[in-house]
Parts: structure tokens; C-alpha cells; sequence
């Protein structure tokens, strides 16, 4: 289970930083501090819920299919003596299996969302432009340029 935390980890790592990025590029410098922060709550909501939604169908899946649990789905399988897991291992793998699609379900409802987003900047309209590649973005100027408190 490490493994799988790891490996799941190093996908999401690979993932969602270039995303966030991509989806930043196009901001002005202005509106960077409220893009990124609707960026981190969506994503981190999305996730709750996907890993929620899945770890349902997962529990739903074993006590349809490995009834002998008596409706009390991973958790009653892991209560189980070794022998008798082992018995109804086919059952729990269909059932991760059938988890898993769920997945992969959600993952093609996302690309395909994705895919009806506009492919111009919302900023292109305001007569902003995208930051090019290379090129940092960064709200430092932004608040270079603002007044600072007086100090105490």
C-alpha cells in the first residue's frame, strides 16, 4: 500500500503542478492571487470528493459482490482470518477492479470537461496577453508597487 501511496503521489506531484501553472499562465499579474487560490481550492476540493466517491463505490462493490461480509464491506474483509480472505480474494478483486473503473470514469469525465474550455485566455478578451514560455510570473512588481503599512 506504501508503493501505491507513493506511486499515486508522484502522479499527482507530476500532474497538477504543470496544470496549475498552465492555467495560471494566462492571468494578469493582478488577478494571480485570487486565480491560484480558486485553482488550490477546486483541486483539493475535487480530490476529497473523487477519493470519497470512490472509496463508496469500493465499499458498495464488496458487499455486492462478497455478501458472505455481511454488508460490512473492507472493513469486516480485513477482520477476516487469513484463510479466509484468501477465499474470497477473487471477490475483493473484482470488486477493486470495479473501483478502479470508477476511476478511470471520473478521469475521462475530466479530460472531457477539460476539453470544452476555451482555448483563448479569459485575459486575451481584456487586451492582456498570456505570459510567454520562459518567462516568470510573478506578483512581486504588483507589490513592489503597492503602499506598505507604516511600521512601529
Amino acid at each position: 500500500m506504501a508503493t501505491l501511496g507513493a506511486v499515486i503521489g508522484l502522479g499527482m506531484g507530476a500532474t497538477l503542478m504543470p496544470t496549475m501553472t498552465a492555467a495560471s499562465r494566462s492571468l494578469p499579474p493582478g488577478d494571480l492571487p485570487a486565480g491560484s487560490t480558486l485553482l488550490t481550492t477546486v483541486s483539493h476540493t475535487s480530490v476529497a470528493a473523487g477519493t470519497a466517491l470512490i472509496a463508496a463505490a469500493l465499499s458498495w462493490l464488496t458487499d455486492r459482490l462478497a455478501p458472505s461480509l455481511g454488508g460490512g464491506g473492507i472493513t469486516a474483509a480485513n477482520r477476516l482470518d487469513r484463510p479466509t480472505r484468501v477465499g474470497l480474494a477473487p471477490e475483493l478483486a473484482q470488486a477493486t477492479r470495479l473501483a478502479l473503473a470508477v476511476s478511470v470514469v471520473l478521469l475521462a469525465l475530466a479530460w472531457l470537461t477539460s476539453r470544452r474550455l476555451p482555448a483563448a485566455a479569459a485575459g486575451a478578451d481584456k487586451g492582456t496577453t498570456p505570459a510567454e514560455p520562459g518567462q516568470s510570473i510573478s506578483n512581486a512588481g504588483a507589490a513592489a508597487q503597492r503602499p506598505r503599512p507604516p511600521s512601529r
